[in-house]
């Protein structure tokens, strides 16, 4: 909440009568017109907490008015609640507002197994003949250190309503090959409150890797519906996502379904996409994932587990389709201090493109900020 705000609402330190009222009505008529039923076992203490390393700021704030509409409200419930709130524009009063800005930098430390962007093999066995890379065009694996510093402000355009835009630079070099990766992202989503839980958010994506090899583009223009709902003690949101892909000169359709949770002690997020060829591109077609939060004596830890398949493209005559099968974990070791390793396995139906991946970075998220920040409870802010 920026000073601005501030002046301008009333503070919440020492909510009165009134205040604890309006927020205990406002969830339970956002519950009531989304047409939920609640079941029988209330939100637990163990699950509002675990809110806190949910996937989307959504989910978090749903949860958390579970878990007060059943146990009473609270100073502290209503300033963590009203915080959620204003920050997604529920507070938002007469015109345009920002609601948040931030500037973060972090210095990165870690292990890439292939730097340049080569070639995963350095020959090829065909029928009487065996190909042979030259060595420049081979994958360099080794050390790398550089750093990442991203941008972003929030917009709030009416109740409900805010425009997410940010964006991210990372630069690394290997000292030992005298090589390095530059890659950025930028994204602008328009986020909606439509009526009970249900929200339309509209997107636009953008991002680039450039390695002393090659570079590559991709693009993507998204509409998603988001609906969240309860059971059982726990919360759930349900997104269903329609996009458009451009990958360097090619273009796909893909959908997407996305299912995050938060449970008594972890938050999962399972997310399915479907996508069209691309041309002549090799590009993903599907992808499985699985990512589990916890917290774990006080250190935030998450598992990720993906299989997808791509293809589209051809090698000597011959088509390839690939299967890659991936995992990654992160956590927290100390505040500000995130160490994160991951490994992925690619079988081709050409033998050449077979591929072992594996990497480790560091990262120290050095904050500096010029308006409010969200609190960080893991490697980043649930969005």
């Amino acid at each position: 909440m920026g000073s601005k705000a501030m002046r301008s609402r009333p503070r919440v330190c020492s909510p009165g009568r009134s205040q604890t009222d309006r927020a205990v009505a406002w969830f339970r008529t956002l519950v009531f017109a989304a047409g939920v039923i609640l079941s029988a076992t209330a939100v637990s203490a163990n699950t509002a907490r675990t809110a806190f390393i949910a996937h989307t700021e959504r989910l978090r704030m749903f949860v958390l008015g579970q878990y007060m509409d059943r146990t009473g409200v609270s100073p502290e419930g209503i300033r963590l609640l009203r915080e959620d709130m204003t920050r997604q524009g529920f507070y938002l009063e007469g015109g345009p507002e920002v609601l948040d800005r931030w500037i973060r930098a972090s210095p990165v430390v870690g292990w890439d197994s292939n730097i340049n962007g080569g070639w995963p093999n350095t020959s090829l066995n065909l029928p009487g003949i065996t190909l042979v890379t030259t060595p420049e065009f081979a994958a360099q694996d080794g050390v790398i250190v550089g750093g990442n510093v991203s941008a972003g402000f929030r917009l709030g355009y009416r109740m409900g309503g805010y425009l997410d835009v940010d964006g991210n630079v990372e630069k690394v070099w290997a000292p030992a090959h005298g090589l390095s990766r530059t890659s950025g992202a930028a994204s602008a989503c328009a986020r909606n409150h439509v009526g009970g839980w249900r929200f339309l958010d509209l997107c636009q994506e953008g991002s680039f890797l450039e390695r002393d090899l090659g570079r590559s583009t991709a693009g993507a223009t998204s509409v998603s519906f988001v609906q969240l709902f309860s059971g059982n003690g726990s919360g759930h949101e349900l997104s269903l996502t329609a996009m458009r892909r451009d990958v360097n000169e090619d273009h796909q359709q893909a959908g997407r379904l996305t299912v995050s949770s938060v449970w008594e002690n972890v938050a999962t997020q399972v997310s399915a996409t479907l996508a069209t060829p691309a041309g002549d591109a090799h590009v993903q077609r599907a992808r499985l994932a699985l990512e589990v939060r916890r917290m774990v004596a006080g250190r935030f830890f998450a598992v990720e587990l993906a299989a997808e398949e791509s293809d589209g493209s051809s090698f000597l005559g011959h088509e390839r389709s690939d299967r890659t099968y991936g995992m990654s974990v992160s956590t927290t070791l100390m505040r500000g201090l995130t160490i994160g390793a991951g490994y992925s396995r690619t079988r081709s139906s050409i033998s050449f493109f077979d591929e072992n991946r594996f990497g480790v970075n560091f990262r120290v998220n050095a904050l500096s900020a010029f308006g409010p920040v969200t609190r960080m409870l893991g490697p980043s802010a649930p969005r």
